[in-house]
C-alpha cells in the first residue's frame, strides 16, 4: 500500500514538472517562443504559449511615441514647403522664364509657318546648334516643309543621296546637331564653328556668286528672327519676374510661419 502511494506521489511530481516545462522555456528563451508563435500564425494555427497580462507600460517609450507623431506632423508640414519653395524660385529665375518664354514664342513662329519642328521646341532648343539647325532647314527646305519623305533630312545632307536622319523629325534634329558638331571630319574647325560664308562651298556646294548670297541670306533672315525673339522672351521675363516680387517674399513668409506652427 506505501508503494502504491509513493508511486502515484512520483507520477503526480512527475505530471507537474512536464507543465512546468513550458514556462521555463518561456523563460529562458523568449526569442524562440516569439519565433513559433509567428510561424504558426503564418501557417494559420494558434500557437501554444504563454502571455503575460497587464504589462508595466514604459514611460520613455511612451515619450518616444510622442514625440515621434509630432515628429511626423512637422515633416507633412514642412514637406509641403520645397514645393512651394522651388515653384517660386523658377517663377522669379529669369534666365528660367526667358527660356520658357523663348520656347512658347518659337512653337507659335514654327506652327504659324507650317513647320514640322514645331513639335519638337523642347529638345530643339536645348542642343547647341539649335540657332543653326533652323537657319540651314530654312534656306534648304523652308523649314522642312520640302523634303524627301521618310528621310527626316531637311538640311540636303547627302547632295543627290540624301541620307536619313532619323525616324521622326526629333530624331532628325538630333542628329542634325552630332552632323553639326562632327564634321567635316578632317577639318579642324566644325560647322558648328564656322560663319555661314566659310560653310558655303562645304556645306553648300557649289556656291558661285549670287547663288552664295542668296542662300547666306536665306539663313540670316531666320537667324535675326530667332535673335529678335530671344530678345523680346527675355523683355517679357523680366516684366513677370519683376512684377512678381512681391510674391515671393508673401510665399516665403508664409513658410516661415508654417515652420513656426
Amino acid at each position: 500500500m506505501k508503494a502504491s502511494l509513493n508511486l502515484g506521489s512520483a507520477i503526480d511530481k512527475g505530471i507537474q514538472f512536464l507543465a512546468f516545462i513550458p514556462v521555463l522555456v518561456w523563460i529562458l528563451y523568449p526569442h524562440l517562443v516569439a519565433q513559433a508563435d509567428f510561424s504558426l500564425q503564418n501557417e494559420g494555427k494558434t500557437a501554444q504559449v504563454f502571455e503575460v497580462k497587464g504589462q508595466i507600460p514604459n514611460p520613455a517609450n511612451e515619450d518616444q511615441i510622442v514625440v515621434a507623431a509630432a515628429s511626423n506632423v512637422e515633416v507633412a508640414q514642412l514637406s509641403q514647403i520645397p514645393s512651394l519653395a522651388y515653384a517660386e524660385l523658377a517663377a522669379h529665375d529669369l534666365d528660367f522664364q526667358t527660356k520658357n518664354t523663348y520656347k512658347d514664342n518659337l512653337h507659335n513662329y514654327l506652327t504659324s509657318r507650317g513647320s514640322p519642328f514645331a513639335n519638337c521646341v523642347d529638345t530643339l532648343v536645348d542642343l547647341k546648334n539649335a540657332d543653326k539647325i533652323l537657319s540651314l532647314a530654312n534656306a534648304e527646305s523652308g523649314l522642312g516643309l520640302h523634303s524627301l519623305p521618310g528621310t527626316y533630312n531637311y538640311w540636303g545632307i547627302g547632295g543627290g543621296r540624301l541620307w536619313k536622319m532619323g525616324n521622326n523629325t526629333c530624331e532628325g534634329i538630333v542628329s542634325m546637331d552630332n552632323f553639326l558638331t562632327e564634321y567635316p571630319r578632317k577639318s579642324a574647325v566644325k560647322y558648328s564653328d564656322m560663319s555661314l560664308v566659310q560653310m558655303c562651298g562645304l556645306y553648300k556646294q557649289p556656291c558661285p556668286g549670287k547663288a552664295s548670297n542668296h542662300w547666306v541670306g536665306n539663313n540670316q533672315a531666320l537667324l535675326i528672327q530667332l535673335n529678335h525673339m530671344w530678345t523680346q522672351s527675355a523683355q517679357v521675363a523680366y516684366d513677370r519676374v519683376s512684377n512678381n516680387g512681391n510674391t515671393m517674399h508673401t510665399a516665403l513668409a508664409g513658410s516661415a510661419e508654417l515652420v513656426k506652427k
